[in-house]
């Protein structure tokens, strides 16, 4: 068992090494660190070997409304990878997969323009069939975070 709290993310733009990364969290006392990168895992390579590691990925997925947005889905295989990427452009499919695969999952960047804008029916869909969101981003201001807390209650 582990606590969600304690995960932290490495996303590919950061251009951080992993194995460095790694290192940092575990001398903070963190008990496991995933890698989420996004659309791939191919940055999770150097992590492999070490048994507190479990692979995971930030996925672009596309909603029934035409938007986009990111989940994140924690503790996946290769295959699930694979699976993953087949179905991103389905989020119902997307979400029949990742339900039947009992992986976790969650959306992440709600109320960032990163993925562009949003459409009501998107927080429909994240209310009805997601169950985390992510509250805490290191790449986003802490000073946001607050205001956006209100709707996720």
């Amino acid at each position: 068992m582990f606590d969600l709290l304690g995960i932290n993310r490495i996303c590919r733009e950061f251009y951080n090494d992993p194995v460095e990364v790694y290192g940092r969290r575990k001398q903070l006392g963190m008990s496991i660190v995933p890698l989420t990168d996004h659309d791939s895992i191919e940055g999770s390579e150097p992590l492999r070997r070490y048994p507190d590691f479990f692979l995971s990925e930030e996925v672009t997925v596309r909603m029934p409304s035409g938007t986009e947005t990111h989940l994140g889905v924690y503790a996946i295989t290769e295959r699930n990878h694979l699976e993953i990427q087949r179905r991103r452009n389905d989020l119902i499919a997307l979400l029949m997969y990742l339900t039947e695969q009992r992986l976790f999952f969650s959306v992440n960047q709600v109320f960032s323009g990163l993925t562009g804008r949003r459409e009501e029916e998107d927080f429909q869909w994240f209310a009805s069939y997601v169950p985390a969101f992510e509250t805490r981003n290191g790449k986003m201001q802490v000073k946001r975070t607050p205001s956006r807390r209100g709707w996720l209650r």
